[in-house]
């Protein structure tokens, strides 16, 4: 039977967007037996980008029925990359969000579609830099579930530093040390997900050392699935409510 590439992913492939693929451009999502090495950091002459952005070189190839959408660096607290977070989009309009990995695979050196060994948390260079109390005395952190919404979201509410973990499934995967003595507001998707993810992320916060953590209500007319890079819902008037 052939294979719908078109069609919507599955729970087993969500779970998926942060698992491996062997090698670039291969639709087969694991091999049993690989020998995966990853490096700490991406070696130099393996990075390229103009005006502060930063992607790998070469360029891996999409997964088959997919076009690139967004390329999400992962740095150090110096701003060294550490991996990439990447957005693919169907002609459906359906998303996975893998991660490319510099490393050997199998003696072969090079960026792969392979999970980091260490995850941290997104932006975590501005993070950082809320140490330092005499500059940045009345801190605040905003955390949103997935990097598309933490950019949005950086420039909807400037007063925060916005960060996040990945997606849904991911809080229980990063260190969140760089909460700790922060007040922390957690704002979800509008869905079941997201507030499960929210009160994870909660936990993770005290765990760490946040000072207070707080998670944000969403008023009762925003859509399910509502994120912070999505446009304010218009409250409806009395008249089309009791229609």
């Amino acid at each position: 039977m052939t294979e719908n590439l078109f069609s919507p992913l599955t729970d087993e492939e969500k779970a998926f967007s942060l698992s491996s693929i062997p090698v670039m451009g291969n639709t087969s999502h694991s091999l049993k037996n690989e020998d995966w090495q990853p490096w700490n950091y991406p070696p130099q002459g393996t990075l390229s980008g103009q005006e502060g952005e930063k992607l790998p070189y070469p360029l891996p190839d999409p997964w088959r029925g997919y076009e690139f959408k967004a390329w999400y660096a992962y740095e150090d607290e110096d701003g060294q990359v550490l991996y990439f977070v990447v957005r693919m989009e169907d002609q459906a309009g359906h998303k996975v969000t893998p991660a490319l990995s510099y490393g050997g695979l199998d003696g072969k050196e090079g960026w792969h579609w392979k999970k980091p060994d260490q995850r941290v948390l997104f932006n975590l260079p501005e993070l950082a830099l809320l140490q330092d109390k005499e500059t940045f005395p009345n801190d605040k952190i905003l955390v949103v579930e997935g990097e598309k919404t933490a950019i949005a979201a950086q420039k909807r509410l400037p007063a925060y530093t916005v960060t996040t973990s990945g997606g849904s499934t991911s809080a229980g995967l990063v260190n969140w040390e760089a909460l700790r003595g922060h007040e922390v507001l957690i704002w979800p998707d509008n869905d079941e997900a997201g507030f499960k993810y929210a009160e994870e992320v909660k936990k993770k916060a005290y765990q760490a050392g946040a000072l207070k953590v707080f998670i944000s209500a969403i008023p009762e007319h925003y859509p399910k699935g509502w994120d912070l890079a999505d446009p304010i819902p218009v409250r409806p008037s009395p008249i089309q409510e009791a229609a």
